[in-house]
């Protein structure tokens, strides 16, 4: 299944109650699993990783809606391999969501910030 590139919102990331929008940066991998990071609105007076950041209107869905409502970074910090047959048994369960399929333009953007983060 190729699921790189796909956003979702996803009920149980990066913690069990936590509810971010999540993006899948790779192909998948000869084990199954695929790289997953969150995405996360930037808070006032408090540190965030700057490599990788989006206004609100740079990730839309496929009906040209802004899927972002504040200034969000990714949380490369927070990444995990995850098996693409957990992904697609959490889509089947609605705790995953899918919700657009990221432009080329926006995946190398977070590709790109993930060698430049600490």
């Amino acid at each position: 299944m190729n699921v790189k590139g796909f956003c979702l919102w996803a009920f149980d990331f990066p913690q069990p109650k936590d509810s971010h929008y999540i993006v899948i940066t790779s192909d998948e991998m000869p084990d199954g699993k695929v790289l997953v990071l969150p995405i996360s609105s930037i808070k006032p007076n408090k540190y965030h990783d700057s490599s990788c950041e989006f206004e609100i209107d740079d990730i839309k869905d496929e009906n040209g809606r802004n899927l972002l409502s504040k200034p969000s970074y990714i949380r490369y910090n927070e990444a995990r391999e995850i098996s693409s047959s957990i992904i697609l048994s959490k889509q089947i369960k609605n705790i995953y969501r899918y919700k657009c399929k990221l432009s080329e333009e926006i995946l190398r953007k977070i590709q790109d910030g993930a060698r430049t983060s600490e």
